[in-house]
């Protein structure tokens, strides 16, 4: 079956959050509650593909609109459905579903582990950018102005 990428339900925040813990390292997770809280921005959306029974998260896609572009800031799959092809499913769909350009952040491909994932992602297919560079510390990632 073919789930469709949904708006995460604010009653499955923690669903949400547990595969964000377990998928990134700490200096790359928020605060649950600063997390929590960026659901109440306009220009935030965690996309969620719900699992068949509806009852849990398969993966995400968390990505801040700007006026001329998407930010994936955050893409993962849960760890137990890791190599079955649900993270490029979930690329091609949000792709389809588009007409901006959109920045997807991966990690440097300086480790075989690193290009792995990157790989599984569909990002392979993508352009790739030397680099960009925002703040971390913001909310609010401060590539806009690299696209103005």
């Amino acid at each position: 079956m073919n789930q469709n990428l949904q708006p995460l339900r604010h009653e499955d925040f923690d669903l949400f959050f547990q595969i964000m813990e377990q998928s990134f390292p700490n200096v790359e997770v928020r605060p649950r509650l600063s997390e929590h809280a960026l659901l109440q921005e306009d220009a935030f959306t965690v996309w969620a593909r719900y699992s068949a029974s509806k009852h849990a998260i398969d993966g995400f896609i968390a990505e801040w609109s700007f006026n001329d572009f998407l930010f994936i800031e955050h893409f993962a799959v849960a760890p137990s459905l890791r190599g079955n092809g649900i993270g490029g499913q979930m690329l091609k769909d949000y792709l389809r579903r588009t007409n901006k350009p959109v920045l997807l952040e991966v990690e440097e491909p300086e480790t075989e582990l690193a290009e792995r994932r990157i790989h599984s992602t569909g990002a392979t297919d993508l352009d790739l950018a030397d680099l960009v560079m925002y703040n971390r510390i913001c909310a609010v990632p401060a590539i806009a102005s690299c696209f103005g």
